[in-house]
């Protein structure tokens, strides 16, 4: 048995490792996403267009954007969206029968995706 070679497996390790840089790379990504959601609001009288993103009236909807990063059974997820607290958001983001949209949040994913993949690429060494 003098020719057996030993290993050791750290597997467990490597991907807690793992987990832990996505974990980081999820929550600035989130992040980047919730900044420009908040910095693209319109900034006018109150009234904003449809199609543009709503303007700022009393600034409850653009505080209420909230990011969250959630790591589940080996997937790290990240959340931005509003809080529970303000309703006519959502209505804003698509519209109703009576009023077009305004959308913010899937605009922002589309405009910031780049900058998204470029931190996990960074984060994982590509």
């Amino acid at each position: 048995m003098a020719d057996a070679e030993i290993t050791k497996w750290y597997g467990q390790r490597v991907f807690d490792e793992a987990t832990d840089v996505n974990v980081k790379a999820m929550t600035k990504a989130a992040l980047v996403v919730e900044r420009h959601i908040k910095t693209n609001f319109t900034n006018t009288d109150g009234r904003s267009a449809p199609g543009e993103p709503p303007a700022v009236d009393t600034g409850l909807l653009r505080s209420s954007i909230m990011h969250h990063v959630v790591k589940r059974m080996g997937n790290v997820m990240g959340f931005v969206g509003i809080t529970n607290q303000v309703k006519y958001g959502l209505y804003l983001e698509v519209g109703t029968k009576n009023m077009q949209p305004r959308p913010f949040l899937r605009p922002a994913l589309a405009k910031t995706r780049r900058a998204v993949m470029d931190i996990f690429k960074k984060a994982n060494g590509k």
